[in-house]
């Protein structure tokens, strides 16, 4: 008897993640045909579930090329009850605002110019109907809710009006699809929150959700902006556990989900990372070339199986060597800084530089078991605070490849700014770091 995973209405043997792709059409091909996805272009994976977080956009020069292969094969595994869900990542959300400051020319050029890109995200072009028809912002699969940024319990809340689980997802999917089948002059302005609307909306005390849905009809940034699913980095870079758990546990509780699995915010070390006793999978390991440079970027996937166990799918470079990270002055990749203090555990301070050492790897790649999620050890949840307001201290963070499950110490690393300012902007990115590898 093969145990399979309810959710959404149909039923599923492991569900696998990727995160953000950022353009790197030969790092989508290799995680998919390596985890047994996709074999001579085409699905390959049965009834599996495959949930791509977002942000598939940009950076790269291959963002079309991604596109049309997730929604081949979107419309190819229903044919042996396969599944692949698409979200929205902010990149995509950008590029329906028409935001293209960071679209690599040669794909702009690829494609035949601003006009012709214009032409293929206007709602009736070829991406413009799938960005709007086919991704959503928030999926649940078993018992995991999948987001690209993560969901604050306040934004959560207020679709509880709809019920409770997967009907919460649908609530606040609908409701954002509805928003984004608007054109570009309304789009333009999505984002944009006038700071006392945020201070009414995530102060209203419980119990007064009619007054918040009143409030999310009116400002639409709520959700499009920097507190939104999107953008807000709050659930994987604030420094403070106990806060973050707290502010989790709220959420899970309104969509009956024992874990999050997002994307968004970049792992350094190239793992994923976790939180909250295994509630929280950060999965941006840097798939993409484009930021990290030729040879060093980390492709990933995490599984989940139909009992919720977690696994991390690591696929790095097959050649051993030193590969430069590229040292804080890089545009490609500053993730070292500019000293051994720096260095985080993807690479090392060697020659007055800070290179990456990339192992030799069997073909089949590295697997890492993630922690079970654990509900005794948890950190207490006894913050009443509702959101972070001191920027977190950083630590350099030194990996152990002999133990198991261990928490790291804090790491210093990049992630996504506002909308307002652009990436990259400095944050602190709290990882726990799963390095105990299965050659599989």
């Amino acid at each position: 008897l093969v145990c399979m995973a309810v959710s959404n209405g149909f039923v599923t043997s492991s569900t696998f993640s990727v995160g953000d792709l950022h353009g790197d059409y030969e790092s989508l091909v290799e995680i998919l045909e390596r985890l047994g996805l996709l074999s001579f272009g085409h699905w390959s994976g049965g009834n599996a579930t495959l949930v791509q977080t977002g942000d598939q956009v940009d950076r790269g020069s291959g963002s079309v090329k991604i596109l049309r292969l997730l929604r081949q094969l979107q419309m190819e595994a229903p044919a042996t009850n396969g599944h692949v869900i698409l979200l929205l990542g902010n990149h995509e959300v950008m590029h329906l605002q028409g935001s293209r400051g960071y679209l690599n020319p040669a794909e702009l050029a690829s494609v035949g110019g601003t006009r012709a890109w214009e032409d293929l995200w206007a709602p009736h072009g070829e991406i413009g109907q799938q960005v709007r028809k086919e991704m959503q912002a928030v999926a649940v699969v078993g018992t995991t809710v999948f987001v690209h940024a993560g969901i604050l319990p306040q934004l959560a809340e207020v679709f509880s009006i709809a019920g409770v689980g997967a009907a919460v997802a649908d609530a606040m999917n609908s409701w954002v699809r509805k928003r984004i089948m608007e054109d570009a002059p309304r789009l333009a302005n999505l984002g944009n929150l006038d700071p006392k609307v945020h201070h009414d909306f995530f102060e209203v005390p419980g119990g007064k959700r009619g007054r918040q849905h009143d409030i999310l009809s009116q400002h639409t940034g709520l959700i499009f902006g920097e507190s939104g699913p999107f953008w807000c980095p709050t659930l994987g870079t604030n420094s403070n556990e106990t806060l973050v758990c707290n502010l989790l546990e709220r959420t899970l509780s309104v969509f009956r989900a024992e874990r999050m699995v997002v994307g968004h915010m970049p792992q350094a070390t190239g793992r994923v990372g976790v939180r909250c006793a295994g509630r929280l999978l950060l999965g941006d390991t840097l798939i993409s070339d484009a930021i990290t440079g030729l040879g060093a970027n980390n492709p990933s996937a995490i599984e989940i199986d139909a009992m919720g166990k977690a696994r991390a799918h690591y696929f790095p470079p097959l050649h051993p060597g030193r590969v430069s990270c590229g040292g804080h002055k890089a545009v490609s990749c500053a993730l070292c800084g500019d000293g051994p203090s720096w260095c985080n555990g993807a690479c090392q301070w060697h020659d007055g530089s800070c290179v990456r050492i990339t192992p030799e790897i069997p073909p089949s790649g590295l697997q890492a078991q993630l922690p079970d999620v654990d509900w005794v050890h948890a950190p207490a949840v006894a913050v009443t605070a509702e959101m972070p307001a001191a920027a977190p201290t950083a630590l350099a963070l030194k990996p152990r490849v002999d133990a198991l499950l261990l928490p790291s110490q804090m790491l210093r690393s990049r992630t996504e700014g506002s909308q307002k300012q652009g990436y990259p902007q400095t944050a602190t990115l709290i990882v726990w770091v799963s390095a105990y590898f299965l050659a599989v």
